[in-house]
């Protein structure tokens, strides 16, 4: 109770000074060339959007003030005019991040990355175990993915990350993944599987989720990585974020997160959320962003994280780094990470 009323008091005052969200997701499909447990989007249908509507959707959130904008999925990179969509936004002149399982990745794909400096890749890596990859992603393609991650990283501009989603069937990599990128040069968040049984998008798997049995277990390497993120510079994130990573893997609701405030979200068909695990509060072809925000989503917002164990990095890091600006900005520097934050942000 005590971390929900301090970061209540963090959430009243940034209000003020973050009125509109600076970064927003567009989720340009839902069709993905894994199928994955933590996951319900390969198994949605919808109607993806045409290019003219993506490019008005851009249009709107630069309008409204969003100066990040990622593009997530299903597999981006199935979209046929994908490169058109990159080059809209590089001509918005904005910070670009694209997430990507890796199966998808060809190097035309790489050179346009790198001619644009704001943009870094996020990619989804769960396991470098075989077996155990299939079993989480539905698809056995996990030699294919560090051949392409490895193959991007030799060129990249911008440092590479990894993303884990971390649960009960892969906690025990977490310190082999990181010595993985440690060792290529990359970077890594760890982020705890969330589940929920009438959340939007995330699944509620028992096979995954964290039991009494081994929730002490994760919360312990969720204060190693604490620990290690002072001074290693793969380790994205800093200390503050994973000790709060280490309370949630104990069960305790995740108190106030950026949803809405800090991030908005853009579903295959226009749908505006302020997070893709709550249900859409308007349409952006329908009614304007101004119109959208003056409606009630923040009780919306409210119900979730006060029942919720979410640790999202789309929001959580934000939240705690504008909590703890100066041991975040020593952190920063004592590890290098600042130097891949200027990268991306200049």
């Amino acid at each position: 109770m005590t971390m929900i009323k301090n970061t209540e008091k963090l959430r009243s005052k940034s209000v003020t000074l973050h009125k509109r969200p600076v970064s927003a997701q567009i989720y340009l499909t839902y069709k993905c060339t894994s199928k994955c447990r933590s996951c319900t989007f390969w198994q949605k249908k919808c109607e993806e959007l045409p290019l003219d509507k993506v490019r008005t959707v851009i249009d709107k959130l630069v309008d409204f003030g969003v100066t990040i904008i990622t593009l997530t999925g299903g597999d981006i990179f199935l979209r046929k005019d994908f490169k058109e969509i990159f080059e809209y936004l590089k001509s918005k002149k904005v910070s670009i991040i694209l997430c990507a399982n890796g199966i998808i990745f060809p190097d035309s794909i790489i050179e346009m990355i790198n001619q644009y400096g704001r943009c870094y890749v996020l990619f989804s890596l769960d396991t470098l175990d075989k077996k155990k990859y299939k079993y989480l992603r539905g698809v056995d393609q996990l030699d294919r993915v560090i051949s392409n991650i490895l193959k991007f990283k030799v060129k990249a501009r911008n440092l590479p990350r990894m993303f884990m989603t971390v649960s009960k069937v892969n906690y025990e990599e977490i310190l082999p993944i990181l010595n993985f990128c440690k060792k290529n040069r990359l970077s890594v968040t760890f982020c705890p599987y969330i589940s929920a049984e009438d959340a939007v998008w995330v699944t509620d798997d028992p096979e995954l989720k964290f039991d009494k049995s081994i929730r002490h277990k994760i919360s312990e390497e969720y204060h190693k990585l604490a620990k290690l993120s002072k001074t290693e510079r793969s380790l994205f994130g800093f200390s503050e974020y994973y000790n709060f990573c280490a309370k949630v893997c104990q069960g305790e609701t995740a108190g106030p997160c950026g949803a809405g405030y800090d991030v908005i979200t853009i579903t295959p068909n226009g749908g505006v959320s302020a997070c893709l695990n709550l249900p859409e509060i308007g349409n952006i072809f329908n009614e304007s962003l101004e119109e959208i925000y003056s409606k009630d989503w923040q009780s919306q917002v409210k119900k979730c994280y006060s029942t919720l164990p979410c640790a999202m990095s789309c929001t959580h890091q934000i939240l705690l780094a504008r909590k703890y600006p100066l041991k975040f900005i020593a952190e920063s520097i004592r590890s290098g990470r600042f130097i891949d934050y200027i990268g991306f942000l200049k």
